[in-house]
């Protein structure tokens, strides 16, 4: 049954979700099971979100990315691409009202799912670091924080590679790798560690808690 809010659509798309990352991990991997489980993933993010989608910039980059990789995108991707870049407005206006690292984090997530459905990025990699880090320069963060925002990047690179509809899945799954090992964080220093060093180096959440968010206090979380 839909989620009642977005507090319950999140748990319940971070469950399927979390199935889709177990299907990924079996020896037969089934891209038909994987793609299933993350359809239902991108239905229950989208389940809580009543009126302008973009209020909700959470749940609606979940179900934008989850629905784009599972091919059960109900929109023109132009149309897909323009409500996450208002989901990173929106991103923005709640910094201002809350400055925490989830807040500021959303706004460069935002630029990324607008990125993987097909809105162009000169030089992706150089523009997606740059957009993270102007996004938290000045936000205090813990290693486990940021370590988090990495992994969802290895994740969403995986279930690329195992999709592989040509090229730019290839080209795509790339960046996300390259973006996970040569990220230094200029909150690297507030992070607790020091500039340049690798993230993987750090204490990191189980696997499964990644696709399990909330990672923050039940009205602070952020999308996948």
């Amino acid at each position: 049954p839909p989620a009642k809010n977005a507090e319950r659509a999140g748990i319940l798309g971070s469950a399927y979700k979390l199935q889709a990352t177990a299907l990924s991990r079996l020896e037969r991997k089934s891209w038909s099971d994987i793609s299933a489980a993350l359809g239902e993933a991108a239905q229950a993010y989208r389940s809580a979100v009543e009126g302008d989608p973009a209020r909700k910039p959470y749940n609606t980059l979940n179900a934008l990315t989850l629905a784009w990789l599972s091919g059960t995108l109900d929109q023109p991707p132009r149309e897909a691409i323009a409500l996450a870049r208002r989901c990173g407005e929106q991103a923005r206006k709640d910094f201002a009202a809350d400055k925490g690292f989830w807040n500021a984090v959303m706004s460069a997530d935002a630029a990324l799912t607008a990125w993987l459905m097909g809105d162009p990025l000169d030089k992706p990699l150089e523009s997606l670091r740059r957009c993270y880090d102007e996004a938290v320069a000045k936000v205090p963060n813990s290693a486990r924080e940021w370590d988090s925002v990495v992994k969802q990047w290895r994740i969403l690179a995986g279930f690329l590679r195992l999709r592989r509809q040509g090229d730019r899945d290839r080209n795509l799954s790339d960046v996300l790798e390259k973006l996970a090992e040569s990220q230094g964080l200029a909150t690297s220093l507030t992070a607790g560690r020091p500039p340049g060093t690798p993230a993987q180096q750090h204490s990191r959440e189980p696997a499964a808690a990644k696709s399990t968010h909330p990672r923050r206090t039940k009205h602070k979380r952020r999308p996948s």
